[in-house]
């Protein structure tokens, strides 16, 4: 799906035009089953469619000592001497770019055989990787990687091959994905019998289908025609006219509407915004070697632990964000976080990943995803910290973790 790719040179050329004082200053459910107990954290010295890859060889493990400790490090530890090598893929996307300012920051790593200091404190070497989503779902589907930052509809079909573990979500889409078309259009019903630009089988699609479905339009009524993210926003920013309509999500999104005024968003994902959830996924096999669990605990609190430091006030946070991030302006940053709302604590990421919240939503996004043909088959979803041997589970565990 491509999800939030984009080319630099094209995203820095529409930037280039737009975004001058648009700044906002604030970017932006509980489990049902018992909990198992909590991993504990040795202290230290110190949206191209997912498809279900056959599982490849591991990719080689990074050059570290991987000899395992006879027993798991506990708090108190003098030093990790012995940490537990895991990766993890990350895309380029508000939320999933913490890992990366998180590097920029010193509080990890991410080169392989050297840590920092949350990795000291969970005696875990994380090499972490940014590339093309694709390639991230690829790597993941070939068992090349632990772990994840994926949206809940694309993490399907991966499950289905490679059972998967959601551990927290990073954001939600409220308005930052929508369609943009003539201001003559002033719904969805407007679109019938015409061509409508989007990355098919992607979280453009699904805005786009959910956006017919609530206005009472068929999705089926108006013609979708393939195309990249980067290229409908440069061609509606250039006035192609064989382009009038396209499903962009930010920053295109916000970027075209400021070059062509004369444009408007018929419907976004504010219509639905609690469906399109963007999320941290470790693989159940990487789960079950030894660290496992300190991998996904050191996962949240990475996350949560930037969330704390862009509420300092301090400008170092939002500039580490803004370089993994495009190296786009701060107050771009700040402003495209009211679109991209991050669940900034775990107390929001666990009332999100609520049973009683989250199933009904779910049931929403696999029927659509199944409906649309980009899931085949059943996909079992489970909720609670045991491993069921579903597809994809969603636990709470690590997130109520992060002290």
């Amino acid at each position: 799906m491509n999800r939030y790719v984009m080319s630099m040179a094209n995203a820095l050329l529409i930037l280039s035009l737009m975004f001058a004082g648009c700044a906002k200053d604030e970017p932006t459910h509980a489990e049902s089953k018992p909990e198992a107990s909590q991993p504990t954290a040795p202290t230290p010295a110190t949206k191209a469619p997912p498809t279900a890859a056959t599982p490849a060889p591991k990719a080689p493990t990074p050059p570290v000592t991987t000899t395992t400790p006879k027993a798991e490090p506990k708090t108190g530890s003098v030093a990790c001497s012995n940490p537990n090598p895991f990766s993890f893929d990350w895309s380029l996307y508000l939320s999933w770019s913490t890992v990366g300012a998180q590097d920029l920051l010193k509080r990890i790593n991410g080169k392989a055989g050297k840590l920092g200091p949350l990795e000291q404190k969970y005696c875990i070497d994380l090499t972490t990787r940014e590339a093309a989503y694709e390639k991230t779902l690829e790597a993941y589907g070939a068992s090349a990687t632990d772990g994840l930052t994926v949206t809940n509809m694309d993490v399907l079909a991966l499950a289905q091959s490679r059972p998967a573990v959601a551990i927290l979500p990073s954001s939600h889409s409220n308005g930052a994905d929508g369609v943009l078309g003539p201001k003559s259009i002033a719904n969805m019903a407007g679109l019938a019998g015409r061509d409508v630009h989007v990355l098919v089988a992607s979280v453009s699609e699904y805005a786009d289908v959910r956006c017919a479905q609530i206005q009472g339009v068929d999705p089926n009524s108006y013609n979708r025609k393939e195309m990249m993210p980067d290229k409908i926003a440069l061609a509606l920013a250039g006035n192609d006219a064989k382009v009038n309509v396209g499903v962009l999500w930010n920053p295109e999104l916000e970027q075209t509407k400021r070059e062509r005024p004369d444009l408007h968003v018929i419907c976004d994902s504010s219509s639905f915004p609690d469906e399109i959830i963007d999320m941290f996924v470790v693989a159940q096999d990487a789960l079950d070697r030894p660290g496992g669990d300190r991998f996904a605990a050191l996962l949240a609190e990475l996350f949560y632990d930037f969330n704390t430091q862009l509420k300092s006030g301090e400008t170092r946070p939002w500039k580490a964000l803004s370089k993994n991030f495009l190296d786009l302006p701060v107050d771009t940053v700040k402003h495209l976080a009211t679109k991209t709302q991050m669940y900034t604590t775990p107390a929001e990421g666990v009332a999100t990943y609520d049973r009683a919240h989250l199933e009904p939503i779910m049931a929403t996004v696999v029927k659509t995803w199944t409906d649309r043909g980009h899931v085949t088959g059943p996909v079992s979803i489970t909720y609670g910290d045991t491993n069921t041997k579903s597809h994809l589970r969603f636990t709470t565990k690590y997130m109520k973790a992060v002290k």
